[in-house]
C-alpha cells in the first residue's frame, strides 16, 4: 500500500527481514520500551499486524523530497500507521521528516 520511493537517485528503500535475531530484538526494543510502543499499543491493542518494516536509505547529497502522502486516501478508516525512526541523529540541513497534521483527510488528498 506504500507509494513509491520519489526521487529515486541516491534513495532506496529496503524491506527488511524480520527473521534475524538482531532485528527481532531491536523491534521489540522499540515496542516494548519507547514511546513509539506505546503509543501503536494504544491506537492499535495487542492484536495489530505487523505489515512492513523497512528502511529508506538517502545517501549524501540526495534531492529533498516533494510534499508527499506515504499512502494513497481510500476512506475514512486508517488503512495503516507509519513510523519513523532516525537511525542516526538528524541535522536540519538533512532535510528532516516534516510532518502535516490533519491531512488524513479525502479534502486534503484533492
Amino acid at each position: 500500500r506504500f507509494a513509491n520511493v520519489l526521487l529515486k537517485e541516491n534513495r532506496c528503500d529496503l524491506t527488511v527481514p524480520l527473521g534475524s535475531k538482531i532485528v527481532a530484538d531491536s523491534l521489540c526494543s522499540v515496542l516494548q520500551h519507547s514511546p513509539v510502543g506505546h503509543t501503536i499499543s494504544n491506537l492499535l491493542g495487542k492484536d495489530a499486524v505487523l505489515y512492513e518494516l523497512s528502511c529508506l536509505i538517502s545517501d549524501p547529497g540526495s534531492q529533498r523530497q516533494v510534499m508527499h502522502p506515504d499512502t494513497p486516501y481510500l476512506n475514512d478508516d486508517p488503512a495503516l500507521y507509519t513510523c519513523f525512526i532516525a537511525l542516526q541523529d538528524i541535522q536540519i540541513d538533512m532535510g528532516p521528516t516534516t510532518w502535516l497534521p490533519g491531512t488524513n483527510s479525502m479534502v486534503a488528498h484533492k
